[in-house]
């Protein structure tokens, strides 16, 4: 960081009377001992018929201002070596007859010190807010001042001046903001910072190469859920005779007897939150039904209602139906009436184990009512 003496920042001043007016304070640079030195210098527009000018200057200290000091002059500028510190000056006209006249207002400038600054780092930032591209160049340093001019010079010498500047920590850090316009994607820019009083830094191999803009995949919404669950299982359903009319008859049926058999069961019931539901089941089911092997073959439908467990692990049903069996011989097919009860377990979303008892009785003439345990497996969907 150097200091090398100071200068005076003000700008355009209001105008007197005859006239004559504060115009603009800027700084001068003089060499001595090989290093630069600094004089503010304030100028004002003259008038008709004015014999001299008096500057009074005033320094702030605290809450006001005390005159720093006071000067009489033919000329329309003057200068001075002011330290650091917020002033403010008028200008007085004397006429013809050495009379002061009507002043100007007073006019604020400041004094600051010529600060060097030191670019330590700099670099490229990209952010994609919806199909803008916001650019920010990152500088850290020393002595970095919002109010220095800033611009990146590119290969072609055209100059790029920021949007915005924000300060950051006092003067390590400056923020530039660019649009995405301004900048030609692979070029190296050069910065530059030139503080107030002259005292310049650069740095170049600066590369801006801005991201393409993401793609954003909008995941499709899941399909709403089926208003029905379908219930879909086979199992092993053994059949057992419990009784028949005639004692031809149980020795054709094998009363208490066991024989294989295998069901296919298509149930629905809703989807909606519910602890009972209620919905139809079509059964059909093959089996031996006597020594012969001869088979025993049954379609029917049953109203379902399911009573699901506090933590919908396991499920209840019972069933309530009718059907009709179909046998070898004519003599014996009939309607019959069916009910049961199973418990099915919920193994994961999709699948399930079944655990049941149905009876059933034929309405035939001569017809035995029979048994079936069974354990199945099957999905829910």
């Amino acid at each position: 960081m150097a200091i090398n003496r100071y200068i005076a920042l003000a700008a355009l001043f209001l105008g007197l009377s005859y006239a004559a007016g504060a115009q603009s304070a800027g700084y001068f640079t003089y060499i001595e001992n090989d290093e630069p030195h600094f004089l503010q210098r304030l100028t004002w527009s003259g008038g008709e018929n004015i014999l001299r000018y008096e500057i009074v200057i005033e320094k702030q200290e605290g809450e006001e201002f005390i005159e720093y000091e006071r000067r009489l002059t033919l000329e329309l500028s003057q200068y001075y070596n002011l330290p650091i510190g917020k002033y403010r000056f008028r200008v007085i006209p004397y006429d013809l007859l050495n009379r002061p006249t009507e002043g100007s207002s007073w006019i604020p400038f400041e004094v600051r010190p010529a600060l060097t600054p030191e670019i330590d780092n700099a670099f490229f930032e990209y952010e994609w807010v919806d199909d803008e591209l916001l650019c920010t160049l990152e500088i850290s340093g020393v002595d970095l001042l919002p109010d220095a001019n800033i611009f990146l010079r590119n290969f072609f010498d055209e100059s790029v001046y920021p949007v915005s500047v924000i300060d950051y920590y006092d003067g390590s850090m400056l923020r530039l903001s660019f649009n995405s316009e301004q900048l030609r994607p692979g070029q190296q820019y050069k910065l530059f910072i030139e503080n107030p009083g002259g005292f310049d830094d650069s740095r170049g191999g600066i590369v801006y190469y801005p991201p393409p803009k993401p793609v954003i995949i909008i995941p499709k919404p899941p399909p709403p859920p089926s208003p029905i669950n379908t219930f879909l299982s086979v199992s092993w359903m053994p059949l057992i005779h419990l009784y028949s009319k005639t004692s031809e008859e149980e020795d054709y049926f094998a009363i208490n007897s066991t024989f294989s058999g295998f069901a296919a069961r298509l149930g629905f019931t809703s989807s909606k939150p519910s602890n009972i539901k209620f919905g139809p089941e079509l059964m059909a089911s093959i089996s031996t039904f006597n020594s012969n092997g001869e088979l025993l073959l049954a379609l029917g439908a049953s109203l379902l209602v399911q009573k699901r467990t506090p933590r919908q692990k396991a499920i209840h049903n019972f069933r309530l139906g009718a059907g009709y069996v179909i046998t070898p011989s004519e003599y014996y097919n009939s309607f019959q009436f069916n009910m049961g009860v199973s418990l099915m377990l919920l193994l994961g979303k999709t699948m399930m184990m079944e655990f049941g008892l149905d009876y059933a009785h034929l309405f035939a003439a001569v017809s035995p009512g029979h048994l079936q345990p069974w354990v199945g497996l099957g999905f829910k969907f």
